[in-house]
């Protein structure tokens, strides 16, 4: 068991019009998504920013308590993503970005961007 994490492209990314395709609109994630997958409709690819595999259940674990020691325990990058190494479904709304954003730099300049 692990933990994956997707990131949906911007609208403005998008190849197609999802409102022409009848995509559904979250208004939370800025997400467009098929109601009813259908053949002609576009790949996930084409929605699908970034795909990536954090780790399992065990690294999970040893990310969230650097996290935590980095940068605190009320981290939203801990509290909404490395809270489990065995949850799904869970979103990180628009109007928490800014605030993911700064704690991701703020990781990067604390180990030298690497």
């Amino acid at each position: 068991m692990g933990l994956n994490a997707m990131v949906y492209r911007n609208r403005a990314h998008l190849r197609f019009d999802p409102e022409k395709l009848g995509f559904a609109f979250d208004v939370r994630t800025g997400e467009y998504y098929p109601q009813k997958i259908k053949p002609e409709d576009p790949g996930e690819d084409t929605v699908v920013a970034l795909s990536r595999r954090l780790g399992n259940v065990n690294t999970i674990g040893v990310l969230a308590d650097a996290i935590r020691r980095s940068l605190g325990p009320d981290s939203i990058l801990r509290s909404t993503v490395l809270y489990s190494g065995t949850h799904a479904g869970d979103i990180i709304g628009l109007d928490s970005l800014s605030r993911l954003s700064g704690e991701l730099e703020e990781l990067r300049r604390k180990t030298n961007g690497t």
